[in-house]
């Protein structure tokens, strides 16, 4: 979207929807709408920039450099200026990374029809959440956005049991409908292994069983669920189930007249737009303080 040669854009909004419509309609050379960009930011973002805004220094400066791409979300191409990183990425669909200087990451997410901004970070602390995200994926339940979350981390409890259900299966953590669901299919050998699992096992021994899985969309599903069941997101793991089961949908499948009505949820949310002061500075909000979170109705900005 927002990648080289990424077109020009310019802000749009529906009369009368609320504080919480926060899209951008594309705009072509001979200024036609050929698109509409929904932008968002998780709760993990909002968590890492106000991290990097307070530590003072370099953090600060970075930090004041992503707040200037928040408040420019109405321009043309809010990410003017920021190169993108010279390597790909893969461990996310559609991830894009903009290189803030100094080895500072920010890493997006961005198909024909949203925006999310992930995470911001040095080079390590942005390469170790990508692969503890690895697979993450925004979604939709009843108009209302929901994270998918990523299953890359690595579970070693080292003979640290959980008092609490250690020797339970975790198999026993989800609904019959749903583990049904993720069994479906697999050869008897590999379901009964998957079936003992309990919160001493690890993602090695996960991973071991996984690989005599032929398919591999089948053997990414029983990985995802699975190592969220064994690190203790058992919401986590359902979100992954409802997501294969068509009980919630992809944020990027929702239509342009739907996403208006999306409404937020806990991990993922509108940016406030608020009023934009420069390139270099920070924006703030009707209230006047600078932000991120929340949402606002704002007009389509005027071709110049």
């Amino acid at each position: 979207m927002f990648r080289d040669g990424s077109r020009a854009q310019r802000g749009s909004a529906r009369e009368g929807w609320g504080d919480f419509v926060n899209i951008a309609s594309g705009i072509d050379a001979a200024g036609n709408a050929v698109a509409q960009i929904a932008y968002f930011t998780t709760k993990e973002f909002d968590k890492s920039l106000s991290r990097a805004f307070l530590g003072g220094g370099q953090l600060h400066k970075k930090a004041i450099k992503v707040k200037a791409i928040l408040g420019s979300l109405r321009d043309p191409n809010p990410f003017v200026g920021i190169p993108v990183t010279k390597h790909g990425e893969n461990r996310i669909k559609n991830a894009v990374k903009y290189d803030l200087g100094d080895g500072w990451r920010l890493i997006t997410q961005q198909t024909d029809k949203t925006c999310l901004f992930l995470v911001v970070g040095d080079h390590e602390d942005a390469d170790k959440w990508l692969d503890r995200q690895k697979g993450m994926k925004p979604a939709v339940r009843d108009l209302r956005t929901v994270l998918v979350p990523g299953s890359g981390q690595q579970v070693v409890h080292a003979n640290d049991f959980r008092a609490d259900h250690h020797d339970m299966p975790v198999v026993e953590r989800l609904d019959t409908e749903a583990m049904d669901h993720v069994l479906d299919g697999l050869p008897r050998s590999v379901a009964r292994k998957l079936e003992a699992l309990d919160a001493r096992s690890t993602t090695t021994d996960l991973e071991s069983l996984v690989a005599e899985i032929p398919h591999a969309q089948k053997a990414e599903l029983v990985h995802a669920v699975f190592n969220l069941l064994l690190s203790g997101n058992y919401e986590g793991a359902q979100a992954h189930v409802d997501l294969s089961m068509g009980r919630i949908g992809l944020l990027e499948d929702v239509d342009e007249a739907e996403m208006l009505e999306v409404a937020d949820g806990e991990d993922i949310r509108r940016p406030a737009l608020g009023r934009r002061n420069t390139r270099h500075g920070s924006h703030h909000s009707r209230s006047g303080q600078a932000g991120t979170n929340g949402s606002c109705t704002f007009t389509p900005s005027r071709k110049r």
